[in-house]
């Protein structure tokens, strides 16, 4: 079989002709730009300017040109002039800042890193100074964070974000009970947690307020003036949670093959998520005996899944 020769050249695009600005006491700066090239038949042509993007262009025009090589050597080159001028900056960097969510693990203020993003028409690294600085510890709740960029003409722009710090609880047994009120409503509700505190310990812990924005559900005012909510902490819910998702997805893996006998498969489920609730009563506690009891028996939950699946199939 015979082969047409590719005699076809890359199709290249150059950038527009460049105008770049240097200040008065500068002569010269590093120019970037980006020349494509596209083939018929070579995916990736090689592309090679002259002089190359980055380098470093005079005062004055400079002429770059720019070629474009397929895997069959067909060549094609494009041109473009680049264009250094002394001006006056008065223009302020551009800066711009996006609010930081962390968390405190335990309740320990963590360390919190940002990288604000800043620009500038001359200044090619205008310095920004943060106030608190990245790296910084900060503390549960929310931090407003300051930052100013100063280029070399002393040109400055400033934004400012929240750090915000909630805390999360690893590892501890029992439920919290949460205060909190709603302001607003619709998608502007904020809901705001007052403080926590343990059943089991005598009394509540502060809790610096924690804004999350809606909308919300309506929740059953269960604690005189205050609505109430139960929320859980820790690895006990986390493993309830692991069996909720485990037995969906084998319903959702099964399907096909059980819904010929959905009441048996919804018997089978009913008796999964009794197991279930029978093992996170043993390890509500975390206690030693409990936790082994539920490891022992935990081969029965399998069992059951099995066992409704073949009577499902049968």
């Amino acid at each position: 079989m015979n082969v047409p020769p590719d005699v076809v050249p890359p199709a290249l695009v150059c950038p527009t002709n460049l105008l770049v600005g240097v200040y008065a006491w500068q002569t010269s700066r590093p120019v970037q730009f980006d020349a494509t090239a596209t083939d018929d038949l070579d995916p990736t042509p090689v592309v090679t300017c002259e002089p190359p993007s980055g380098a470093t262009f005079a005062l004055g025009q400079t002429r770059v040109i720019c070629a474009a090589q397929d895997a069959s050597s067909n060549v094609t080159q494009c041109s473009f002039t680049v264009t250094v001028e002394a001006r006056e900056d008065h223009t302020p960097p551009s800066l711009s800042c996006s609010p930081v969510w962390a968390f405190a693990l335990g309740g320990a203020a963590p360390t919190v890193e940002f990288t604000p993003t800043v620009t500038d028409d001359l200044d090619l690294a205008p310095a920004v100074v943060c106030e608190p600085p990245s790296g910084s510890v900060f503390p549960i709740g929310s931090t407003l964070v300051t930052c100013v960029a100063r280029d070399l003409a002393s040109n400055t722009a400033e934004c400012s974000f929240a750090v915000q710090v909630s805390p999360v609880w690893v590892g501890w047994p029992r439920l919290w009970w949460v205060r909190f009120w709603e302001e607003g409503t619709g998608t502007n509700a904020l809901l705001r947690f007052e403080e926590a505190w343990d059943p089991g310990l005598s009394g509540p812990s502060p809790l610096p307020y924690l804004t999350l924005r809606g909308p919300f559900p309506v929740w059953p005012d269960s604690w005189g003036a205050w609505p109430g909510l139960l929320v859980p902490f820790g690895d006990v819910p986390a493993i309830a949670a692991f069996y909720g998702v485990w037995l969906a997805a084998w319903t959702g893996l099964l399907w096909p093959q059980v819904q010929a006998r959905p009441l048996v498969w919804g018997l089978t489920l009913l008796v999964a998520l009794a197991q279930v609730a029978w093992h996170v009563r043993l390890i509500a506690d975390r206690s030693r005996d409990g936790c082994f009891r539920a490891f022992r028996a935990n081969h029965w939950l399998g069992f059951t899944v099995f066992a409704g699946t073949a009577l499902s199939l049968g």
